[in-house]
């Protein structure tokens, strides 16, 4: 049956029923239908839906000893429609129930059997096809990654596709960031366009409070199959946040409370971005919406009282604490108390307070010259930073580049690798940034200029000039030599010291 025919049953399904239905019409309605095809695509679409939909909801892993069966979807939404699924599909829903029962052999078994089946009749080995698929079994099953791998290695598969099992192997089976960004990265190198492999950076990322690199990321990962919708919208808001993007953040938090209005904490952060802006009542009204919800209380209390005193209603705070059903922060109280005493303006004192909060990075003064630093990631953390405020590092004003999808910062190039930095100048003009701590000197030159080459002939130069900035310690002579030679590339040379101070 065809796609278009699969889809044009689903929707007609939809919209024979009523607007209230519940979930027992939903069943009632599906096993009255008589035919037997249109009958069977509804069961499979609505157990797709459900697999999906518990899936997304426990994120990362699956709590320990919990029987996913006992679970409602899966109750209601999945077990009762197995039965009418067409018999040459129906191996992979029992494998799903299984793993549901918690009997996890049995389902590795009759998974084995039904990829086996899969790539024997011809079907396509691709990443839909292994992301909608088996990703859904998170970290349960490690043996089940490396027997696709080894099962597809002699056969045709999208290109990329044994990275990405690697990778989500990776994401789902450890706990080490390192390692998951190495994978990733592995991956966005054969695919830079893959949303799974962007799902999968943009949680190592998120992991290293990478923050423009993880919205670069998730931006890419829009509608994935680890992350749903809204948690992919919420994990955006909060690295926009992060970055003090308040608008971008104030949008995501919106988007993601369309979506799933009670998604944890997203409220209670969205009503936190309009007290930081300065937009009270926009504030005071999405708190009150946490409590009447009684939802994320532990912080929307607190952040209500603290909204009503920065609108001057002191009353009205007092006469909520004394009902709340949280705690309200200490320091909150004594301001609010000092507030009314006149000793204080809270207004002011809270939104330095949030401010502070959010401006805690480096200073744009230079700092004095330093010898070497322990680790590559320390210089490329200290560049970054300070490229960030503004600071002039290399004699010019460059800002780190960025656009929706795209951050300068470890981004992968199809076929060289991962560059360092990648920052522009005001004139849009591009600069490759190359950095050695202490070693692989002798092909700095060679791959900065490959670097150079590539954005030269990119969608990203549009016209402009780009140039090539390597930053080492005590470089030879040999590179010296070259970089003298090439108008394109600047050396520069750190160095780090200590001095006593008598």
């Amino acid at each position: 049956m065809v796609a278009n025919n699969r889809d044009e049953i689903i929707k007609s399904f939809y919209a024979s029923l009523p607007n209230d239905f519940t979930d027992d019409d939903l069943i009632n309605k599906v096993e009255s239908i008589s035919n037997i095809s249109e009958r069977q695509v509804i069961a499979q679409s609505l157990c797709d839906k459900a697999i999906d939909d518990l899936s997304q909801w426990y994120g990362w892993k699956y709590p320990e000893d919990c029987k996913l069966s006992d679970d409602y979807i899966i109750k209601k939404m999945f077990t009762p429609f197995i039965q009418y699924i067409d018999l040459k599909n129906q191996s992979y829903y029992e494998a799903v129930s299984h793993f549901f029962e918690g009997n996890i052999s049995k389902s590795y078994e009759l998974l084995k059997l039904e990829i086996d089946g899969y790539i024997k009749d011809g079907n396509v080995i691709d990443e839909i096809w292994f992301a909608y698929g088996y990703s859904i079994f998170k970290g349960a099953i490690p043996a089940l990654y490396d027997f696709i791998l080894e099962r597809i290695k002699n056969e045709t598969y999208e290109i990329g596709l044994p990275e990405l099992i690697k990778a989500t192997k990776t994401y789902f089976c450890t706990t080490d960031l390192a390692e998951l960004e190495q994978a990733a990265s592995d991956a966005l190198l054969i695919v830079p366009d893959s949303i799974l492999a962007n799902e999968l950076m943009a949680g190592a990322w998120f992991g290293k409070k990478r923050w423009n690199n993880a919205i670069a990321s998730l931006e890419s990962a829009e509608n994935g199959y680890i992350f749903s919708e809204h948690e992919r919208l919420f994990m955006l808001a909060w690295c926009k946040s992060k970055t003090r993007d308040r608008k971008g953040a104030i949008e995501c938090y919106q988007k993601c409370l369309d979506i799933a209005p009670k998604k944890q904490w997203a409220r209670n952060n969205l009503a936190y971005e309009y007290y930081i802006t300065r937009q009270y009542n926009l504030a005071e009204k999405e708190y009150l919406k946490c409590i009447d919800e009684k939802m994320d209380l532990k912080l929307a209390c607190t952040g209500y009282v603290r909204t009503l005193m920065a609108l001057e209603k002191y009353s009205d705070a007092e006469e909520f604490i004394k009902h709340s059903p949280e705690k309200i922060y200490k320091n909150v109280l004594e301001s609010l108390k000092k507030a009314k005493s006149g000793k204080s303006s809270f207004k002011s004192e809270v939104l330095y307070e949030g401010e502070f909060e959010e401006l805690e990075g480096i200073s744009s003064d230079d700092r004095k010259p330093i010898f070497q630093f322990s680790k590559e990631s320390i210089l490329e953390d200290e560049l970054t930073e300070r490229l960030s405020v503004g600071s002039s590092v290399f004699g010019i004003p460059l800002k780190i580049f960025k656009r929706e999808g795209k951050y300068g910062r470890q981004m992968p190039l199809a076929g060289l690798g991962r560059i360092d930095l990648l920052a522009e100048d005001n004139d849009g003009n591009l600069y490759v940034i190359e950095l050695k701590k202490d070693s692989g000197y002798d092909n700095a030159y060679t791959q900065t200029v490959k670097y150079v080459e590539w954005f030269e002939k990119s969608k990203y130069a549009k016209g402009k000039k780009v140039y090539g900035i390597i930053c080492v310690n005590d470089p030879p002579q040999k590179l010296i030599n070259s970089v003298q030679k090439d108008d394109r590339i600047r050396l520069f040379e750190y160095r780090v010291s200590y001095s006593e101070i008598k």
